[in-house]
Formats: C-alpha cells, sequence, structure tokens
C-alpha cells in the first residue's frame, strides 16, 4: 500500500517537473524558433561564415553558463516530439501530415532536448527532417500544403550536423531545402558556394554532392571550364559518382580535347567502368563494357580475364543457354593478343566444338593460336577441319536454296552471304591464300 503510493507521488512529482521546465522552456524556445523562421528571405546569403562563427560562440557561452541539465527530462520532450509530428490529429488523413502548429510545437521540444542534453545529437536530423517537412493549413478549404521559411534554422542545424557520419540523405535533403527557397540560378550559385565554402571537407561524399549541383548549374549557363572544375572534384571526392562522371564524359565529347578530356584519362575512364562493375557484379552489361574498353585500350591480360568473367556470369545467369559470339569471340582474341594465354583459345574452341556449334572465326583464332605457341601440327589439323566444316556449310546452304520456297529464299541468301564473307576472311588472316580470299569476297 505504502509502495503504491509512493509509486504515485513520484509520478506527481515528475509530471510537476515537466509542467515546470515546459513553462519555462517553452516560451524561451518558441521566441528563438520564431526569430528564426522570420528571419529575411534570404538572410543565410548574406550572413555568410561569420554566422557560423558567432552562433558558435554564442552556444559555447550558453554551455558555460548552462543551469538546467537533464539527460531523462530531454529524452522525454524527444518522445513527446515524436508522437507530436508523427501521430494524426483531426482533419489529418496520414500520419506525414503536419500542421504549422505542430511543427512549431515539435521543433519547440526538440531544442529543448538539445539544451538540457548537449550530448544529444541524435536530436539534429530529426530537426532537419521536420523543418523540411511540408505542412498544410487544416483551417484551409483546400488543406493547401504550405512550405514555411525555415531557411535560416535548416542552415545552422546543417552546419551543426554535417561530419564523416552524417547521414547523406538527410544532409541532401536539407540542401534540396535550401535551394527551394530562393528562386534565381545565382541564389542557388551563391548558396552552394557558401556550403561548400563553409561545410567542405567534412564528409567528402557530401563535397561531391554539393559540387556537382554546383557544376550542373554551371553547365547550365554554358560556363564548361567551371563546370568541369566542379565536377571533376565531385568525382575525385566520390570515384561512386555516377552523375558527375556522365556529365563530364559529355562535355568531354563536345570540348573536343581540353580541360574536360584531361580530366577523364584512360586510366580515369577504366577505373570508374570498374567501380561500376563492383557495385553490381551481377551487371553482365557493366561487365562488358569494363571488358571492351580494356581490350580498346590493348590490355589484353585484363580484356582476357574480364571477358572470362563475363562468361562464367552468363553461364550463372542462364545455364539453359548458348554462350554468345559477342563474349566468346572478344575472348578468344584478347587471349590470343596475351604474352601467354594462347591455350585459352584452344579451350573455348573446344567447347564450342562439344555443345555442338561451329564458328569459322573462334576456329581460325584456335589454329593462330597453336601455331603462336609452336604446335605446327595442332595448328594445322585445327584450320584444316575448320576450312572443310566451313566448305560443307556453304554447300548445305547452296543445296537448301536450290529446294527453298520464296519465302524462306532471303533467309538462305543472308547465310550465303555471311558464310562468303567468313571464308573470305578465313583465307585472308588464317591460312593467307589471297586468291581463294578475293575469290569468295566476289561471290
Amino acid at each position: 500500500m505504502l509502495k503504491g503510493k509512493s509509486q504515485k507521488s513520484e509520478i506527481r512529482n515528475q509530471k510537476s517537473v515537466f509542467c515546470l521546465l515546459s513553462s519555462v522552456l517553452c516560451p524561451l524556445f518558441f521566441c528563438s524558433l520564431s526569430a528564426w523562421a522570420q528571419k529575411p528571405r534570404f538572410s543565410i546569403l548574406d550572413a555568410g561564415y561569420s554566422m557560423l562563427d558567432t552562433r558558435s560562440e554564442n552556444r559555447e557561452s550558453r554551455n558555460e553558463n548552462r543551469e538546467l541539465f537533464s539527460p531523462s527530462v530531454g529524452q522525454k520532450f524527444y518522445e513527446m516530439a515524436y508522437e507530436m509530428a508523427n501521430s494524426p490529429q483531426d482533419g489529418q488523413r496520414h500520419k506525414n501530415d503536419i500542421s504549422e502548429r505542430q511543427t512549431d510545437q515539435a521543433l519547440v521540444f526538440l531544442m529543448a532536448t538539445t539544451e538540457l542534453d548537449s550530448r544529444a545529437k541524435h536530436v539534429l536530423p530529426d530537426m532537419i527532417k521536420l523543418a523540411c517537412r511540408p505542412r498544410f493549413r487544416p483551417d484551409s478549404p483546400a488543406r493547401a500544403v504550405i512550405q514555411l521559411n525555415y531557411q535560416q534554422l535548416v542552415y545552422n542545424l546543417l552546419a551543426g550536423y554535417v561530419d564523416k557520419t552524417a547521414d547523406l540523405e538527410v544532409a541532401t535533403e536539407a540542401v534540396r531545402y535550401l535551394l527551394e527557397q530562393l528562386d534565381s540560378r545565382e541564389q542557388r550559385e551563391e548558396l552552394l558556394k557558401m556550403l561548400l565554402q563553409n561545410l567542405g571537407g567534412r564528409n567528402r561524399t557530401l563535397d561531391s554532392e554539393l559540387a556537382t549541383l554546383l557544376g550542373l548549374l554551371m553547365a547550365e549557363k554554358a560556363d564548361d571550364p567551371n563546370a568541369v572544375r566542379y565536377l571533376g572534384d565531385a568525382y575525385n571526392n566520390n570515384k561512386y559518382n555516377k552523375l558527375a562522371f556522365e556529365k563530364l564524359t559529355e562535355l568531354a565529347r563536345h570540348a573536343d580535347g581540353g580541360l574536360a578530356a584531361e580530366q577523364i584519362e584512360p586510366a580515369v575512364y577504366l577505373e570508374h567502368l570498374r567501380l561500376v562493375l563492383g557495385e553490381n557484379p551481377l551487371d553482365i552489361e557493366a561487365a562488358l563494357a569494363f571488358a571492351q574498353y580494356a581490350e580498346q585500350l590493348q590490355l589484353y591480360q585484363t580484356a582476357a580475364d574480364a571477358y572470362e568473367y563475363c562468361a562464367e556470369l552468363f553461364r550463372y545467369r542462364h545455364p539453359s543457354e548458348a554462350l554468345p559470339a559477342q563474349i566468346y569471340l572478344p575472348w578468344a582474341l584478347s587471349s590470343y593478343n596475351t604474352q601467354r594465354n594462347q591455350r585459352q583459345c584452344l579451350q573455348i574452341a573446344s567447347e564450342l566444338r562439344e555443345s555442338g556449334h561451329f564458328d569459322l572465326l573462334a576456329e581460325a583464332i584456335a589454329g593462330k593460336a597453336a601455331a603462336k605457341i609452336g604446335d605446327a601440327e595442332q595448328a594445322n589439323q585445327i584450320l584444316q577441319a575448320a576450312q572443310d566444316k566451313a566448305l560443307d556449310n556453304y554447300k548445305f546452304i547452296l543445296r537448301s536454296s536450290a529446294a527453298a520456297e520464296n519465302g524462306s529464299e532471303i533467309a538462305n541468301c543472308k547465310l550465303q552471304i555471311d558464310n562468303c564473307q567468313s571464308l573470305a576472311w578465313f583465307y585472308c588472316f588464317a591460312v593467307s591464300d589471297i586468291d581463294e580470299a578475293v575469290d569468295w569476297a566476289n561471290r
């Protein structure tokens, strides 16, 4: 009985403490919040870096003179703010609907939490997301969505929040909110420059995002040198920034050399393709792009390894399908051009034969590879067998064309042309018979 009375008494005491603190803190913070919200529309663009220093000094002075310190009460204020911001009230259809009054009250309690507990850094991202969230007027007939001008508050919260561990989604939401408050490209450009100056170096990924936005603004007004500079900085800060890299390559194509082309050297582009593949190792298009560019740079060992990866990936994703020529032919060519990997060409041709597929080009590469490693007898056997098989196929196509109906005549004609072209290539590059090569090329 006594225990129950003491618990009730303790609860009443806690409620009294909350009521007392609320009555003292809420007017104070509400006035502070109102002052922030009523700042001139573009005040942060005029304040500059000194604003951050001044606020830092003011915060330090308040910390020295602070008389109230209660993490437990601060946690209760945080819970009250959370409920206020996420619980639907009368007239609200969704928990994300929030009124002006709810926003102000929730922000007051969150600010009170930071005043009562200097270690409550987790409150800052919640304050940023709350201040950036659209509000509605419940008394408006159309329940119009409004956007209060918390620009000054959001800027200062962002300045206090950004560090190496900051959530990029929260930070970019704050940046997006600040940009939406501005009406012209010049103002957005000025804001982004100020953010880079004041927040630069704290978080490389956010630096990359800010530099990308600034580079895109420069590109819009055809200021290519500055656009390339900012986009280059963006990519250097974050090698996974696809937007910055794609825009940089676009500028390089239109520039016909110059600064943009210097930013994207072959090694840089190859690195980018490798990182894209690293993001999604199952993306066969990304793997092929990396392999093809390595082959284009004559990095044949790297290209051969990449094509082998493409082949393994294709077999993994399509176990019942035959390996396409766009993978096995450049794989064989790259292997042939390496210093010590010519036997891979023989293996590729052998696997094709075992699967019942004949490819004259693959057989020719295998024959040349056998000759390159010093096995002349095997080279002659492979090339002779390939020649005989190709001629037999051509004769079969001729017989099929003679007996074909009008519907399949065009298809057979195309097969004849393809077969003649392959034989012309074979006699020109594989067995070096110029007369036969010219003869087949003219058929």
